[in-house]
């Protein structure tokens, strides 16, 4: 038997699954593209429902010795001693 001839129906056979199989992923990935760009714009909806808030804090601070250092996340370092630290 020779292996490098096939019918003409089973070719056509096969021809019409894989046409069958192309239309079936090309549904799939319109699916995908919709599902995609639905979900992020939902995300961005639930993002734009909160506001953002920026608030001031003054603060005076009076010591008698030492240098204070304010770093960037607010916390206050003071260099030198306190009177609550000092042995008078």
């Amino acid at each position: 038997m020779d292996n490098d001839k096939i019918s003409f129906a089973v070719f056509e056979g096969a021809c019409a699954r894989l046409e069958r199989t192309i239309k079936r992923l090309w549904v799939l990935a319109i699916v995908l593209m919709v599902l995609f760009v639905g979900t992020n714009a939902l995300w961005i909806l639930y993002e734009m429902q909160f506001e953002d808030v920026t608030t001031t804090v003054q603060q005076e601070a009076d010591w008698d010795k030492g240098d204070v250092i304010i770093n960037g996340t607010g916390g206050i370092k003071i260099d030198g001693e306190s009177k609550a630290d000092s042995n008078d």
